[in-house]
């Protein structure tokens, strides 16, 4: 996630950063209390009920690190 796709381009994690609070604001249209957020890495976290306008605190709380472990998704 921390490397570029493009040379020069930006990390999976910066695109994903910059699509999200997009992408939570057409949800939050049909699901007005919030979504579910899952980032995982070397732990999972799971986010409750989030609006779009919370997106970039979650980004800004959790550091890219580890490996993808989706099996320990709950």
């Amino acid at each position: 996630m921390a490397n570029a796709d493009r040379p020069g381009g930006p990390s999976r994690w910066q695109e994903m950063r910059e699509a999200a609070p997009t992408l939570a604001a057409q949800c939050q249209e049909l699901d007005p209390d919030g979504i579910v957020v899952y980032l995982f890495s070397t732990r999972s976290k799971r986010y409750e009920k989030v609006v779009a306008r919370e997106i970039e605190d979650i980004f800004r709380e959790n550091q890219l690190f580890g490996l993808t472990d989706t099996a320990d998704v709950p």
